[in-house]
């Protein structure tokens, strides 16, 4: 069957005609208008991708509705997936950043003061969460959302002061535009207070050769949300440092993220 949502578009120099291809397999019928409405929500600052699952559909995560990723990994393969989701956030909002905040454990009195102040923030100026006051408030007084990396997760709650704070920023953070991504070796020894906030968790897994002379790799991971389990092949950015220079290695599926809404959306203006 054909490949779900994929086509090229083309422009015809002479005609003026947009074109749209799309390569069969068999004969099948395709819903353009269903491909062009499903990219509207890529297209959105807060929609970020997180893989492809095995039935070929986008698995994305919606940083307004949702405030963490947990993330399981014993072999540093998860380091590729959040180089990319950073890559992301400065790709995807060309008009307002988040800003990226690697939480360290002596850090976190201080986010705790800075979540406290933006709830005092909201409360004054009568809004339910940052969203509602950056759409009220003029540009001088936005407020930049954020996505925090906790890493080792396990180091930041061996109090009970500490699970305290953490659940509490976890509880607000949606509220006052943090999302967390959340690493751990071993998702056992996060203990179930904290653990019942995180329903979101990919397990990585080593990657699989596609192409050995072209050294093309699927990299893959399990993707848990509460009782759904789903195999999913994720972007991967690597940074490998050579004698001469720096080469940023992209796995081949970050061109379908980072290009084909805009070019839907903007340049053809659906």
């Amino acid at each position: 069957n054909i490949v779900q949502n994929t086509f090229m578009i083309k422009k015809d120099l002479k005609t003026k005609f947009i074109i749209i291809e799309v390569n069969n397999n068999y004969d099948s019928i395709y819903d353009i208008k269903q491909a062009l409405e499903s990219l509207k929500e890529y297209h959105n600052d807060f929609v970020y991708p997180i893989g492809i699952t095995s039935m070929n559909e986008r698995k994305t995560i919606d940083l307004q509705k949702e405030f963490s990723i947990l993330l399981e990994d014993t072999n540093n393969y998860s380091i590729g997936f959040i180089n990319a989701f950073i890559l992301m956030s400065y790709l995807k909002n060309s008009k307002r950043k988040f800003k990226i905040k690697y939480l360290l454990k002596n850090d976190l009195d201080n986010i705790m003061q800075e979540a406290n102040s933006i709830i005092k923030t909201l409360n004054e100026e009568n809004c339910q969460n940052i969203v509602e006051y950056n759409q009220k408030t003029e540009k001088t007084k936005y407020i930049q959302q954020k996505i925090v990396i906790l890493n080792n997760i396990e180091e930041f709650i061996k109090t009970n002061d500490e699970i305290e704070k953490i659940t509490f920023l976890f509880q607000v953070a949606l509220k006052i535009g943090f999302f967390f991504i959340v690493l751990t070796k071993n998702k056992q020894l996060i203990p179930k207070l904290v653990d019942n906030y995180l329903t979101k968790t990919i397990y990585f897994k080593d990657s699989v050769n596609l192409n050995i002379a072209s050294n093309i790799r699927l990299y893959e991971a399990f993707y848990v949300d509460k009782d759904l389990i789903e195999r999913i092949t994720y972007t991967r950015i690597e940074y490998k440092k050579t004698v001469q220079t720096n080469v940023c290695t992209v796995n081949y599926f970050v061109l379908i993220f980072l290009n084909i809404s805009n070019v839907l959306l903007e340049k053809f203006q659906f």
